[in-house]
């Protein structure tokens, strides 16, 4: 994945959201995809790590 607009992270107390927007590529079967996404992560803080608990990814609007 490549972060292709600013990210943006809020943290309240032991929990962090992370939202940015995304593009990636991959292959299945011979085929490639490319995608531009959303994506939404969550984070708590457990005995002084990070640990992402949810990741969440929807397909970027097309004009």
């Amino acid at each position: 994945m490549e972060l292709v607009s600013p990210a943006r992270i809020r943290v309240y107390g032991d929990t962090a959201l992370f939202t940015g927007r995304v593009t990636n590529t991959a292959h299945h079967l011979g085929r490639r995809f490319d995608a531009d996404e959303w994506t939404t992560d969550v984070f708590v803080r457990r005995q002084g790590r990070w640990l992402c608990v949810l990741s969440h990814i929807t397909a970027a609007a097309t004009a």
